[in-house]
């Protein structure tokens, strides 16, 4: 397994090109990425279930999960892509 991974690793050192200011704008602020990602979600969830059939906790809760579930997918992204640029671009010339 550890051969495919360095495999893959040098690969896509080959490949890549140096990141983005956007990507590393999100790898510097995945926390502040992932709360502006969840609170957008969490005010258009808000929009879309303000309807007056709804119960109260259908009109809270789905909204507030829903924006703490992007949240974190946006923080996890981002923590995964701080990791892969420190791997590809930070990593000492004996390749680990």
């Amino acid at each position: 397994m550890a051969r495919f991974t360095n495999a893959y690793w040098r690969f896509e050192r080959r490949c890549s090109r140096p990141p983005t200011r956007s990507q590393q704008f999100s790898a510097r602020h995945p926390v502040l990425i992932g709360t502006l990602a969840g609170v957008v979600m969490l005010a258009i969830f808000s929009l879309t279930s303000l309807d007056a059939g709804n119960g109260v906790a259908h009109s809270i809760l789905t909204p507030l999960l829903g924006g703490i579930l992007m949240g974190a997918v946006f923080t996890g992204s981002c923590y995964l892509e701080r990791r892969r640029q420190q791997k590809l671009f930070h990593a000492g010339a004996d390749g680990s």
